[in-house]
């Protein structure tokens, strides 16, 4: 039992493992495969990306076919492309300068609006300030009689006080004044009872008892007096003590009355402060912060204004780089069309050397002369065609392109200024198309013309050939063949080769001279539409540049 129990649990174990494996073998394989997903997803755009790749290869392949089957048509094509292409710029800046045009009379609307609003706050504010100024100008006014009121009651105090100073004096002497005569009154009364009462009691009292009796006397009357002059005093006092007692709440109310007013006036200043304050935090606020507000929303319009413009800027320069390299492939293509016209005119004047040597020819073959002489003049006649051949054989010398006259100074001086990147793609383009030509061989140093090349591109759908006429002559043998004569025969049928072969070069000359004015006509239709072109691009840039410059001048006023 105990080894089946351990079975059991080894197989739970490992089962256990088992399950553990698989989970982590099915994790590592879902990413496995997900990465697979991914690869193929990147192989199926790269896939793409290639069979695009390839079109363009065909069609460039195409093109480069056309080019060498018939490269004045191509280059026609590519003429009316850019010619196109130019056309659609023009609309684009037209429909640009619209669009700017819109903006800045929009721009020039909400100016308008702002200064108008800028103008009825600043007559508001203005109306504000005259009521300020007004209250204010009404609180000066109080403050003025606040302070006559304040220097009237401070001279009434003064009054008071000078008048209460004078009774008081007035009323100390008039005790005085009166103590001095209630004492002589006194004294003379006391006197004259005295002298009575001492004349009617000589006789009956003794001397004590009338001198006791007489100043009992003289002590009452004093006392009474006392008596009277203190009611006396006392009403006196009571009265000034109720003329002060008035005078003091008289005092009071005006100075409870003043410390309002003062009060009232300090919380009207205190009011007034806080309304100016006000008033100038508003004002500077509205004044301020609204003209920098526009002022940063005109500056940040302006620089939109200017971005916008630069970006116009950057697009004509780009149409000026595509006009400069039309304009320099055409001049290439003139400078190619002198070169064939001077390699005609070579050919014609080999032509006419050859009708002359085959007439005189002909003529010695008519003439029935000595036969030495004949073959001397055969003989002159072989060395002058074979001087001819070698002629056409030599290829001339021609000007490199770093001799070829620039085409304006102004063109010139744009490249500077523009990217060296793109010119170099732009140049290089047209310079792998020019080497393409089958026509033209460029080297490092000299552009050589091939005589030969020229014939078979004109008359390629001839079976004529120039060069297979020239190696016939350049062999006597083959010369001699075509030249033969037979005296037995008619000399017309003898000489039928000879005018047919004369006829062929003057009609392979005037094709080549038709095709030439042709490409002339083209070429010169060309240069009229670039250069019409070139001046409705610089009359916009300088529209643009007017345009700028103006909306400049006018922020920089408004600033």
């Amino acid at each position: 039992m105990e080894k089946k129990s351990k079975i059991k649990k080894d197989a739970e174990e490992s089962s256990e493992k088992e399950k553990k494996l698989t989970n982590v073998e099915k994790r590592f394989y879902e990413l496995e495969i997900a990465g697979i997903y991914r690869k193929i997803e990147n192989i199926h755009a790269r896939n793409k990306e290639v069979e695009r790749q390839n079109k363009e290869l065909e069609r460039k392949l195409e093109i480069f076919k056309e080019c060498r089957n018939d490269p004045l048509a191509h280059l026609n094509q590519e003429v009316k492309e850019k010619d196109k292409q130019v056309s659609d710029l023009e609309k684009k800046m037209s429909n640009l300068e619209n669009s700017v045009k819109k903006e800045t009379e929009e721009h020039q609307s909400m100016l308008i609006d702002y200064d108008e609003k800028f103008e009825r706050t600043e007559k508001e504010l203005y109306k504000e300030i005259d009521k300020l100024e007004k209250e204010f100008n009404s609180i000066l006014d109080f403050r003025k009689q606040r302070k006559s009121l304040i220097e009237e009651l401070e001279t009434r105090n003064i009054e008071m006080r000078k008048k209460s100073e004078k009774l008081m004096n007035e009323v100390r002497q008039n005790e005085l004044s009166f103590e001095t005569k209630m004492h002589k009154e006194v004294r003379d009364k006391i006197y004259e009872m005295s002298t009575q009462f001492a004349k009617e009691f000589e006789i009956n009292i003794p001397d004590s008892t009338q001198r006791l009796i007489r100043e009992n006397v003289i002590l009452k009357n004093a006392i009474h007096e006392l008596t009277v002059r203190n009611d006396k005093v006392q009403i006196e006092n009571e009265i000034i003590n109720e003329e002060i007692e008035k005078t003091m709440q008289s005092d009071k109310v005006l100075i409870e009355e003043i410390k309002q007013l003062i009060l009232t006036g300090q919380q009207q200043v205190a009011t007034i402060e806080n309304l100016y304050q006000q008033h100038k935090n508003l004002k500077k606020e509205n004044t301020k912060e609204k003209a920098n507000d526009e002022i940063n929303k005109a500056q940040e319009k302006s620089i939109e204004s200017q971005k916008k413009s630069h970006e116009l800027q950057q697009k004509i320069k780009k149409l000026e780089e595509q006009i400069y390299v039309i304009k320099n492939d055409l001049q290439l293509e003139n400078y190619d069309e002198k070169c064939i016209r001077e390699d005609v005119e070579r050919a014609f004047k080999i032509g006419k050397s050859l009708k002359l040597s085959v007439e005189s020819a002909l003529k010695c073959y008519r003439v029935k002369d000595d036969p030495d002489f004949r073959e001397y003049q055969q003989k002159n006649i072989f060395f002058e065609l074979l001087a001819i051949a070698n002629e056409l054989e030599e290829c001339r010398e021609r000007p490199s392109i770093e001799t070829i006259p620039s085409i304006s100074d102004l063109y010139a001086e744009k490249l500077e200024q523009f990217n060296l990147l793109h010119l170099t793609r732009d140049l290089k383009d047209s310079k792998d198309f020019v080497a393409n030509v089958p026509i033209l061989s460029t080297s490092s140093s000299n552009r050589v013309f091939s005589t030969p090349s020229i014939y078979s591109v004109v008359n390629s759908s001839k079976s004529f050939s120039v060069d297979e006429k020239c190696s016939n002559l350049m062999d006597p043998e083959t010369a001699t063949e075509s030249l033969h004569y037979s005296s037995d025969s008619d000399s017309n049928l003898e000489l039928e080769n000879k005018p047919n072969f004369i006829q062929n070069l003057i009609q392979e000359s005037d094709n080549f001279s038709e095709i030439i004015s042709t490409s002339g006509s083209t070429n010169h239709s060309l240069n009229q539409k670039l250069s019409i072109s070139n001046s409705q691009a610089s009359d916009k840039f300088q529209e643009n540049e007017e345009h700028k410059d103006g909306r400049s001048s006018e922020s920089y006023k408004e600033m």
